[in-house]
């Protein structure tokens, strides 16, 4: 699969911008105790394991 390529949106921010159209979480949105590199983290390990188990996964590496 020549020129495959992906965006993946990272819903965590430190502050939200004023022109920002995305879904996004910032400190004060999140849960007590929750910091912004425990859940990015979290979301970046599920995000690269869901993309683990696509069929095509294989042939990307």
């Amino acid at each position: 699969m020549p020129g495959l390529s992906f965006y993946v949106h990272i819903p965590y921010c430190i502050k939200r911008c004023g022109y920002c159209d995305f879904n996004t979480y910032t400190p004060n949105e999140l849960q007590d105790g929750a910091t912004l590199e425990i859940v990015s983290n979290d979301y970046i390990d599920a995000v690269l394991k869901e993309l683990e188990s696509a069929p095509f996964y294989q042939q990307l590496i």
